[in-house]
């Protein structure tokens, strides 16, 4: 299985070496979080680090193999190439990471059960009203959907809408506007065709909506390794104190996303200032998330 993993990699690193190189050198970490690359070539004795493909689903698949087989989330490889077609694979998973990118070098994890803390759990609960208007938020959406059918020269199909049994069996929190849209259409994705009608980000069903809450361990965020979660500090929001200082939490409900991780979700559960409704960008690239009143 490593074999089958590794030897894609081999011949496309051969493939883009330069001419007259003597040797490659490709540095990786790769785990559910993801996969980050870096290396370079050995041309006449010099070491030019750059032209080195990226071949990240690969490095995904050796992951899922590693994890599978050994239990190893994430991993740290090192991969050698001759033009001959031999190479050399080292793998481990230890306390010491390889680090990329901008903070090259290594970082050392002493205890590797402990996690950043949540500030947010313990803040102050907000006390405002609910921020939506269901027979507004319903009006708005069919003009937005009519704006588009006018550039787009044709109305676009969307999903059947939820009936309001499941909505209610789904998630009882799920705010009034946002119950309003799903009574319109469920989602507006039909045969994994989105229409990415928020922001650019596909609009989920409601059974995905619910499975990614539940995938997300009622409003826990998933754990990416040290790898990832080194710098992970969750700042306050602009304004402070509207939204839970947290990673994730179980008062967010993610009801799009942009397929990478993150995603756009309905806060039920605010801080101090905040309200009821409002819209988050949440996700593994977010620190910081930032409300947006609906």
């Amino acid at each position: 299985m490593v074999e089958q993993a590794i030897r894609p990699m081999v011949e496309a690193i051969a493939a883009k070496a330069p001419y007259g190189w003597t040797e490659a050198v490709l540095h990786s970490r790769a785990g559910r979080g993801g996969s980050s690359v870096t290396g370079g070539y050995t041309v006449r004795g010099e070491y030019r680090n750059t032209g080195m493909p990226h071949p990240y689903a690969e490095l995904m698949a050796l992951g899922e193999t590693l994890r599978t087989d050994r239990g190893w989330d994430p991993v740290s490889l090192e991969l050698r190439c001759r033009p001959s077609g031999e190479y050399r694979l080292v793998v481990f998973h230890d306390a010491v990471t390889w680090m990329t990118g901008g903070g090259s070098g290594f970082h050392v994890v002493l205890d590797g059960d402990y996690r950043l803390p949540q500030p947010g759990r313990h803040q102050q609960p907000g006390t405002a009203a609910p921020a939506g208007a269901p027979e507004l938020a319903a009006a708005r959406f069919h003009t937005y959907l009519q704006r588009r059918a006018e550039i787009l020269g044709h109305p676009e199909e969307l999903p059947p809408p939820a009936t309001p049994a499941a909505l209610d069996d789904a998630e009882r929190r799920l705010p009034a506007d946002l119950r309003a849209l799903y009574l319109i259409a469920d989602g507006d994705g039909i045969d994994y065709d989105n229409r990415y009608l928020f922001q650019g980000n596909a609009w989920l069903s409601l059974e995905s909506m619910v499975a990614e809450h539940s995938d997300w361990n009622a409003g826990e965020r998933p754990w990416y390794g040290w790898d990832l979660e080194w710098a992970s500090v969750v700042f306050d929001t602009t304004p402070a104190d509207t939204v839970r200082r947290c990673g994730a939490h179980p008062g967010w409900l993610r009801f799009a996303t942009g397929h990478d991780g993150n995603f756009l979700a309905v806060d039920t559960d605010p801080a101090r200032d905040g309200r009821p409704g409002q819209i988050l960008h949440t996700g593994r690239d977010y620190d910081e998330p930032s409300p947006t009143a609906i």
